[in-house]
Parts: C-alpha cells; sequence; structure tokens
C-alpha cells in the first residue's frame, strides 16, 4: 500500500527537464523493467545489449538455478508518437524468444497533464514468455521524471518441450518508478515493477565527444534479489537534423500538388535565340552548360533550345545516393549560369531513356538557392513542372549526337550478402556473409546485360555443409556465377516495363518481367511482376510460376508508403503482403507483415553503401550499392498454435535489376516526393558547385 501510494504521489510532479527516451531491458522505452508514456524519436533506431536474466523466466522461484541470459534489443521511431521494438532473448534452459513490442503515445501533450501512452509486448508469439499491455502515464518536474502505470499480463505460458508452465506475472497490476536526471549524462532511477523492486544508475557519453550518435550504459541492481546486471543503448539518427522533414502544415498546401504539361508551363520572354548559322551569347552559354555537365562526369549530355527555353537532358552517373543530387546540381547550374529569366526544362535519363522531366524559372530556383526560407520554398514548390515525357522533336539541340555516352562502359557494383536466421529452433543467430560482385554494362537504349559473381566469406556452424542451413543453402558455401541476364526495358509516357531473361539464382534458367506505372505526382503506383523458371537439372521437378500485382499510394507529409501485393510467391505459396515504407534521408525502413499460407511480419533497411558522389572513369566505374537491403522477419503464431520458424514462404524474387529501384529511384522520382525534398537538391548544388 506504501508503495503505490508514494508513486500515486510521485505522478502529480510538474514540469521539466530535458530527458532521454532510452530503451528498458524489456525492450521499450523506460527506466529498468517498466516503462514510461515516451517513444523512440521519430527517426531514430536504437540499439541494445544486456544481461539481465528474467526472474519472469522462472516463476519467481529464486531457489531455481539458471546460466545466463543475453538479451539483444532493436527499435525505431517509425512515426511520431509510436514506437516499433524487437527482442531476442537467449536463456539457455528457459527460453529462446523472438518478440515484437509497440508503443503508442497519446498525440496530446498540456504543461499541467501527464503524457500518456499504451503498450503491446510479445506480440503474435506462440510461447508468450512476455504477453502483457499496459497504459503508463509520466510527467516531469524539474530533474525528475516520474511514471505510473497498469498493465495485464497474459498466461505467459512455456510451452517448450511439449510441457505447458505457467510463468510469473510482471506488470500485472500498479507499476511504476521515478528517474532523476543528475546531469546532462548521469541519471538515477528505482522501479517498481509489480513483483520486484529495482535501482540502477544510466550513463552517457557526453554530446561533445559524440557527433550525432548517442551512447549510454546502465547499470542496474535487483534489490529484490541480489543480481545485477549491465545494459548498453546506441541511438542512431537516420537523417541529419538539418534534413528531418518539413512540417506537416507547409507538406499539406503541397500533396495535390497540379502537373500540367511542360509546353503549357512555358512562358514567352524576351531572350537571344540560337541561330543556326551565328554564334551568340546564348549559344555561347548553351555549349558552356554542356561542357561544364560533361566534365563533371554525367553522361548521354545534350543541351539545346525548345522554343524560349533551355533544354537539358543527362544521365546521372555521378551521384549515387539519389537523383535528386544530380537534379538539383544541374538545375542550379543552369540558373546561376543562365539569364534570370529563363525558362529551363531538363529530362533525367536512365539508360538512355526518359524517367522524369522537371521545367521552372531560373529566377525561382536561384532565389531558393540563396536563401531557403518558407516563402522561397514555397513559390518554387508551385513553380515546378513535372512529367513522365517529353516530346524532344522541336528541341534545337547544340550537338547532334549525346556527349559522353554511357554504351559500353562496365559498371561494376561490390556489395556485402547476408543470409540471417534469428530466434530459430535450431540457433539464437545464423548467418552466412558473402562478397557480391555485380557487373552490368549498357549496350543500347534500356538494354543492359548483367552478371553477378558470388564469393563465401563467413558463416555460422548451423550453415556447414551438412547442417540444416548449409544443406538448405549448398551453392552459396562456394565461389558461384549466381546470375547472368540480358534486361530491356521500354517505356511508353508513365509506362515502364523490363523483361529480363537468363540465369538466375545460380540454378534456374527463365525470364521476369516488371511492369510499373507511376503518375507524374506519384501519389499512385501499379506494378506487376510475372516470370517462370525451370531448374537446371532436369531430373529436379521444381519449375517457378511468379505472378504478383502491386498497388502503391504515398502520402507525402510524411514521406510514406504504402504498398499491398498479392499473387504467387517464388514458392508457389500464394497471398498477401503489406508494407509502410518511410525514407529518413537516403535510409529506407518498412514494416511489413504477409499472409502466404503462413503467417510473418518483419523490417527491412534499405542504405546506400557507397559515397554520395562518385568518381567516373571514361573505361570502367567500379562503386558500392546504392539501394543495399537486409531483412529480418519472423513467423507469427499458426492457427494450431505453433510458432514454428519458417524462413522460406513469401519471397518475392529480386533480380540485381529491380524496375524501381533502377530506374525511379527506390521509387522516389516523382513531384511529391521531389517537392518534399528540396533542401537535398540545395544542398548538393551548395555542396558540388565547385567541383
Amino acid at each position: 500500500m506504501r508503495t503505490s501510494t508514494l508513486l500515486i504521489l510521485s505522478s502529480t510532479l510538474l514540469s521539466a527537464n530535458d530527458f532521454s527516451s532510452t530503451l528498458s531491458s524489456q525492450g521499450f522505452t523506460g527506466l529498468i523493467n517498466t516503462p514510461n508514456a515516451q517513444v523512440i524519436r521519430e527517426g531514430d533506431a536504437q540499439l541494445q545489449f544486456n544481461t539481465q536474466f528474467d526472474n519472469h523466466l522462472r516463476g519467481y522461484n529464486y531457489n531455481t538455478p539458471y546460466n545466463f541470459e543475453e538479451n539483444y534489443i532493436a527499435g525505431i521511431g517509425f512515426l511520431s508518437s509510436s514506437e516499433f521494438v524487437g527482442r531476442l532473448v537467449e536463456a539457455p534452459g528457459f527460453a529462446r524468444d523472438l518478440a515484437a513490442n509497440i508503443k503508442i503515445q497519446i498525440p496530446y501533450y498540456h504543461k499541467f497533464l501527464p503524457n500518456i501512452a499504451v503498450g503491446a509486448q510479445d506480440l503474435g508469439g506462440e510461447a508468450n514468455y512476455y504477453d502483457n499491455t499496459y497504459i503508463v502515464a509520466d510527467k516531469e518536474l524539474w530533474f525528475l521524471r516520474a511514471s505510473l502505470g497498469y498493465g495485464k499480463s497474459g498466461d505467459n505460458i512455456n510451452r517448450e518441450h511439449g510441457e505447458n508452465t505457467k510463468l510469473g506475472k510482471r506488470m500485472d497490476g500498479i507499476f511504476g518508478g521515478v528517474e532523476a536526471k543528475v546531469t546532462d549524462w548521469f541519471s538515477v532511477m528505482a522501479e517498481h515493477d509489480g513483483e520486484e523492486n529495482h535501482a540502477a544508475i544510466r550513463m552517457a557519453v557526453p554530446k561533445s565527444l559524440l557527433s550525432s550518435v548517442k551512447l549510454e550504459a546502465t547499470l542496474a541492481q535487483n534489490l529484490t534479489e541480489a543480481q545485477t546486471h549491465v545494459a548498453i543503448n546506441l541511438t542512431v539518427p537516420l537523417f541529419a537534423k538539418n534534413t528531418t522533414n518539413i512540417p506537416y502544415n507547409e507538406k499539406k498546401s503541397n500533396t495535390n500538388s497540379s502537373i500540367s504539361t511542360i509546353e503549357n508551363s512555358i512562358t514567352p520572354t524576351p531572350v537571344i535565340e540560337v541561330q543556326k548559322n551565328t554564334t551568340n551569347n546564348a549559344g555561347h552559354l548553351l555549349k558552356n552548360i554542356q561542357q561544364q555537365l560533361v566534365k563533371f562526369g554525367f553522361e548521354n549530355v545534350q543541351v539545346g533550345e525548345y522554343k524560349k527555353s533551355i533544354y537539358v537532358k543527362f544521365e546521372n552517373s555521378m551521384f549515387d545516393h539519389t537523383d535528386l543530387d544530380a537534379l538539383g546540381y544541374v538545375i542550379g547550374n543552369i540558373s546561376n549560369s543562365y539569364p534570370k529569366n529563363k525558362h529551363y526544362i531538363v529530362t533525367l535519363l536512365k539508360n538512355n531513356l526518359q524517367t522524369i522531366t522537371v521545367s521552372g524559372e531560373s529566377k525561382t530556383f536561384q532565389n531558393y538557392l540563396k536563401n531557403p526560407n518558407p516563402l522561397n520554398s514555397q513559390k518554387l514548390k508551385n513553380n515546378l513542372v513535372f512529367s513522365r515525357d517529353f516530346n524532344e522533336k522541336k528541341v534545337q539541340f547544340i550537338s547532334i549526337k549525346p556527349q559522353n555516352s554511357s554504351f559500353f562502359k562496365p559498371r561494376i557494383e561490390l556489395s556485402p550478402g547476408f543470409i540471417t536466421l534469428v530466434g530459430t529452433e535450431v540457433g539464437a543467430f545464423d548467418y552466412l556473409t558473402t562478397l557480391r560482385t555485380n557487373i552490368y554494362m549498357p549496350v543500347y537504349d534500356g538494354l543492359v546485360l548483367s552478371a553477378l559473381y558470388e564469393t563465401p566469406l563467413a558463416h555460422s556452424e548451423n550453415f556447414e555443409n551438412n547442417k540444416v542451413y548449409g544443406i538448405r543453402h549448398a551453392e552459396r558455401l562456394n565461389n558461384h556465377l549466381a546470375t547472368v541476364m540480358a534486361h530491356q526495358t521500354v517505356k511508353y509516357d508513365a509506362l515502364l516495363n523490363t523483361f529480363s531473361a537468363g540465369q538466375f539464382q545460380s540454378d534456374y534458367y527463365g525470364v521476369l518481367n516488371q511492369t510499373n506505372i507511376t503518375n507524374s505526382s506519384g501519389e499512385h503506383g501499379l506494378g506487376l511482376k510475372t516470370g517462370y523458371f525451370e531448374h537446371r537439372d532436369k531430373t529436379i521437378d521444381d519449375d517457378k510460376n511468379i505472378y504478383l500485382a502491386s498497388y502503391r499510394y504515398f502520402y507525402q507529409p510524411l514521406n510514406l508508403f504504402t504498398e499491398l501485393t498479392y499473387g504467387q510467391y517464388w514458392n508457389q505459396d500464394r497471398g498477401t503482403t503489406l508494407e509502410f515504407k518511410r525514407f529518413f534521408d537516403q535510409t529506407a525502413v518498412s514494416l511489413y507483415a504477409q499472409a502466404v499460407g503462413y503467417k510473418y511480419a518483419g523490417v527491412r533497411v534499405s542504405i546506400p553503401l557507397t559515397t554520395r558522389k562518385l568518381y567516373n572513369s571514361k573505361i570502367v566505374q567500379v562503386k558500392g550499392k546504392s539501394d543495399f537491403s537486409h531483412k529480418l522477419r519472423t513467423s507469427l503464431q499458426e492457427a494450431s498454435g505453433g510458432n514454428i520458424q519458417r524462413p522460406y514462404g513469401g519471397i518475392n524474387p529480386q533480380s540485381d535489376f529491380e524496375l524501381v529501384n533502377t530506374y525511379l529511384d527506390r521509387d522516389r522520382l516523382n513531384a511529391n516526393y521531389i517537392k518534399g525534398n528540396l533542401e537535398r537538391m540545395r544542398d548538393a548544388y551548395i555542396t558540388y558547385k565547385n567541383n
């Protein structure tokens, strides 16, 4: 009774200090084992390792011996006011568990009222070691933050080895705690979790020593049972502070931006026209721009005049994080080289095919370069016009052929390859790592030849030749030629289609066709992937028929892509995948769920493993992978009550020449995304204008 009274009184404390939102040892933001009403900051990722043995697993019977426990936790602030966290527990003799947690903070703040959040632990699993739902409130006063909550635990039954054993219950009723922030890098915590009392100190590396990441360590003591544990927590922002999303109210006005034709956007202006038989000032400026772009390293460059506008088309072979960098550099170059009242039209190519055309007034872009205030930003958004197809017939080019051709120049792309299995019946963490060398070469408009060679580097014990995963992935344990294919892409207005044929995934020969239609605004996108493959060993009956249809919606205020896919996957299972993807600067994070006979949930992270600006020689180009992707997923509880890990269902076969990634800049090459990320374009020009 005394404990509950103190907790209730402490929750009434008012107003605030700069407290952190750090993961607890249970896999939600909080103190030691209890949550507070905070969440991981939007766009932050947190990683934690801790050594706490959870007495919850032995039903709080302190006479039961144990060896050790290791907890591996990863979480992300995917949206504001929410966090998604995964946790792997390895406690020999007690549990190996892969669990998902979610917490949502009520998006309301008042200086006299507490923050409130609701959450759930161990979602979807069958071995419910940590099943719990809760509501919690917290409030800050000066250097103190107090939290008070109420939880409801599930049955928490351990069903391993055919035995049903009820576990003890944490947070089944009232819980709470207090955190005192002594300095910016040191705090003291105490809590009651419903079963036990804990105290801890939390220390952080001073901000002056780490520029962007945050490293913290927690030393905790169980006051009910003599146990001590350590937690190490790392917070990594997924975007720089100066590239965070612009406010919602500013974005809202641009969500339904009108997409007019390029031709209708051109207004006559009194400029000097280029004459075929004279070399005047305008012609000299056009030649200067073309020479600068070729010298910088862009390919398939052509410059000319269209009516009263300057027209530039080029292929981005220099910026490898995003095509927005290339557009920003080129438009900035035009705006600062040509008369302020000049109209520009810029077409971005990929394998000499048009992907998007952007037009606007030089003066408007130049004003934004000089001063990116909200007014100039809004004027630029209103001024930009986008198109998927531009008719070049009336363009007066200053050169007959494109300059610095991309054809027959080999590109060598190096990247790691990973297969990881986490929290399975045979191991806590199994892995296979390889070096992937992808060589591709454009030979004609839209035609590319590619080959992928894979070299094994390291693997866990369960990937040995005679072990379960080694048998399944035997070909990847040796050097091998994984893929040899020809890819032909054709375009009609907003429609892109890539037809690929050849050797695929080492053992198969066949064809893969990808179709995409995305309007200029980028709000809606349709996709279709079909394929047929036969095993190279004719005695093996393992033909693959793939057909996957998808619809994608882009919600620009949050840079949020929602995609629904239905069809037949690689292993001939059928069903649906729902994916939510957000870009935090150049990092894409996806949360997805699948119902394909079995149910899955997972997370995918895609990052560029390459420099922002590349070196482009005349003979060959060597670089990292611009869209390296890795995912972790787990199977969910089945109707029968089982939860066996099934890693081979719902596989969408990915070539190293995915249409959307290759031609549409990972689905970002559209009006709404570009208008929401103008600062990226400006930064590219400011950073590289003197290169």
